[in-house]
């Protein structure tokens, strides 16, 4: 289902046995020698990337491991990535210098997030406004500053009638959460040209940051 190249070695995802019929995903070539690993291990693995020096899988269902449908590997150990998502992972995606996690779940360490949720290496956040709600997300990818989704799409936002594929223009803001401590008004939002932002109240010593989803000023 999937090869990467992760210490120096070619590891290869899929559903794998040995010659007693004991199931294993994960295969290891060094150049010379094969490796089992992961027996114990259970369910489907959909994706796999290398982020943080660490191997991530993505599927469904896991069993025998600690994370439950995303997992992480650092070449001897399995481990939790935060606490699990709480349904199926079909894709991951680095991008910038986070780990961009799809598929159709709800929560990812107990944080909400519909289909898409961002791992930085430490905390899990919800991608945008959750704008997908009834969408399983295959894969994504960036393209002219603007975010292409592939999979079974059926609402963004309020918007129906996509057709396996959609592209999301620009990036949203956390405005909702900024309005909630002070008057504010960020327009257009999403853009990825000019951005307006009216405050109700400033004063000469403060300073206003922004950052994209991708963790870039």
């Amino acid at each position: 289902d999937g090869v990467v190249v992760f210490q120096n070695s070619l590891y290869f995802v899929g559903n794998f046995y040995d010659s007693a019929s004991v199931f294993f995903p994960l295969l290891q070539w060094d150049g010379i020698n094969w490796y089992e690993k992961g027996i114990g291990f259970g369910g489907l693995i959909h994706s796999t990337v290398v982020y943080n020096n660490e191997l991530y899988l993505g599927g469904q269902i896991f069993t025998g491991v600690p994370g439950v449908n995303i997992v992480k590997f650092d070449g001897t150990n399995f481990s939790s990535v935060g606490g699990d998502v709480d349904d199926d992972v079909e894709g991951l995606k680095v991008i910038g210098n986070k780990l961009f996690v799809v598929g159709y779940f709800f929560h990812a360490g107990g944080v909400p997030a519909n289909d898409i949720a961002i791992w930085d290496g430490n905390i899990w956040s919800g991608f945008s406004n959750d704008t997908f709600p009834n969408c399983t997300i295959g894969d994504i990818a960036i393209f002219h500053n603007e975010l292409y989704i592939a999979g079974a799409i059926g609402t963004i936002d309020t918007t129906t009638g996509y057709n396996n594929i959609a592209k999301y223009n620009g990036w949203y803001l956390g405005e909702k959460e900024i309005k909630k401590n002070r008057g504010v008004s960020i327009f257009p939002n999403p853009t990825n040209t000019k951005l307006n932002i009216h405050l109700s109240s400033y004063s000469s010593n403060e300073t206003i940051q922004i950052i994209d989803v991708l963790g870039e000023e």
